[in-house]
């Protein structure tokens, strides 16, 4: 996976640590710290630049999120320890390069300086190549600088106060990363690049919960985005099409998660355009009366694309509008906090953006409980077998997991999400191809076979068997830990341990 994010959300650091580095080259001297959750530079009058110590490839890109319209800042790639830079001044708009003997001026790109606004500078792979980007779209032409190699991707400072909230940086070559927390189910919604065919939803986190009551209408279909990322897509606010799962009023894998549970995630990505103004559903936990949700990520009642969120059947907080285009929204519950707000958190594309504990009263130590007649449900509610509150928009990715994701765990998972939500976290691909009981009789190669391949079999009870799996992969299947469950005919499946 080539995208790196750090949203800063950790303990304070003087210098930023590792894996930023100070820039002490070129006429580079200043320094950055991590200072009440954002970067923040703290000289005045020099050049200062804190860059990425991973491996990088020669296409790379630094971007952020600006905290306020604080003087010079700027994106930088191709940084390295004795100097050499390209970096944009987002106030002033200028490019300048630094060969290691300080920076001068190549073009001007200004394209306005606004808090809440991303910034990006990319650096082509052929070495002569930038262009910035102001929430996505392109500031003026391409700009050549004399050939320039290697490096990685930074942020520069030049007074006192500097500031920003999120950093994102692509083309890194220092391994992939994998998501973080165990996913209770994990849907990339990936079933195919458009049309109505596939009757189920594939939930890939091993618990085998797939969505598998699927009803299109005409109203709901698979897309894929210029990018080549596929979601589930709805095109009417009114419709009655869904995706969902019945949960089992006693026990699986989605209630033994959720239910008692101090700690849990939810996790999506959206590319939302408005939802029905009775509050569209876009995924989580719904019961099948309509009420406002157990665990769920909602339109707001506005009828743009603004998001809400539900605990306990209990509308939660204000709604939060996003931009077009797609976005991570995490919903952490961690109710083991102390200070009240930060019980329920929410991250939007990482960057944590409300703490709504408070609001949502939740106490020290609370649990979630559920009730019986719940589907864990993508794109609409149900109603006595109504349904109607929908979005129009398209959802790739949905998860619910057992733990309540720090800020740096949401920024690896943001990373992965943003920017390659259908690949497989590790970037390799695991399959059962087929299975064989053995009798233990023998050594790993000497025992014998107890029945010819991916035959179901019988034995008495108490009788010492080998059972050994067939695996398609990509990658090293020999890294993956496999889990082992059985269950009685129409029981829940159980770990072996």
């Amino acid at each position: 996976m080539t995208i790196r994010m750090d949203n800063f959300q950790r303990a304070n650091e003087s210098p930023v640590a590792s894996p930023w580095a100070i820039m002490n080259g070129g006429g580079v001297t200043g320094s950055w710290d991590l200072t009440s959750l954002e970067a923040l530079y703290d000289d005045n009058g020099v050049d200062g630049i804190m860059y990425r110590t991973e491996a990088w490839g020669e296409a790379q890109s630094s971007e952020i999120m600006l905290t306020s319209t604080s003087t010079d800042v700027g994106v930088a790639v191709r940084c390295t320890s004795g100097g050499q830079a390209v970096k944009w001044h987002i106030d002033s708009g200028d490019i300048e390069v630094n060969t290691g003997s300080g920076f001068s001026f190549v073009a001007t790109r200004s394209g306005g300086f606004a808090a809440g606004s991303r910034y990006r500078i990319e650096a082509d792979a052929d070495g002569t190549t930038i262009r910035v980007y102001k929430d996505n779209a392109q500031v003026g032409a391409d700009v050549t600088i004399s050939s320039m190699s290697g490096g990685t991707p930074g942020v520069g400072g030049y007074s006192t106060g500097d500031k920003f909230r999120a950093w994102w940086g692509t083309g890194c070559t220092a391994g992939t990363l994998t998501f973080a927390g165990t996913a209770a189910c994990r849907f990339p919604f990936d079933e195919a690049a458009s049309g109505t065919a596939p009757s189920t939803i594939v939930d890939i986190s091993g618990n085998d919960y797939d969505l598998d009551d699927v009803v299109y209408s005409t109203t709901m279909n698979f897309d894929e985005d210029a990018d080549g990322n596929r979601g589930l897509e709805s095109t009417d606010e009114t419709g009655n099409h869904y995706a969902k799962h019945a949960i089992n009023d006693t026990s699986d894998a989605v209630r033994d998660v959720i239910y008692d549970n101090p700690a849990l995630t939810l996790e999506v990505k959206v590319d939302l355009t408005n939802g029905n103004t009775s509050g569209g559903r876009i995924f989580g936990v719904n019961d099948d009366v309509g009420s406002d949700g157990t665990f769920i990520l909602k339109a707001d009642n506005s009828g743009n694309s603004g998001i809400a969120f539900a605990i306990g059947n209990t509308a939660v907080g204000s709604s939060i509008d996003l931009d077009p285009g797609p976005h991570t929204v995490h919903m952490v519950y961690d109710t083991a906090q102390t200070t009240q707000a930060d019980r329920l958190r929410i991250y939007i594309d990482g960057v944590l953006r409300e703490s709504l504990g408070a609001t949502a009263s939740i106490g020290l130590n609370d649990v979630l409980t559920l009730s019986s007649g719940l589907d864990l449900i993508a794109l609409n509610r149900e109603s006595s077998s109504s349904y109607a509150r929908s979005i129009v928009g398209v959802l790739y990715h949905g998860a619910i997991i057992d733990a309540a994701l720090t800020g740096t765990q949401v920024a690896n998972n943001t990373a992965l999400l943003l920017y390659d939500d259908d690949t497989p976290a590790s970037g390799d691909t695991r399959e059962q191809e087929g299975f064989r009981a053995y009798n233990d009789d023998g050594s790993e190669s000497a025992a014998t076979a107890y029945a010819a391949q991916d035959t179901n079999i019988i034995a008495p009870a108490d009788t010492t068997l080998r059972l050994r799996f067939l695996i398609d992969a990509t990658g090293d299947p020999a890294t993956t830990q496999y889990k082992l469950q059985f269950r009685k005919t129409g029981g829940s499946w159980a770990d072996i341990a």
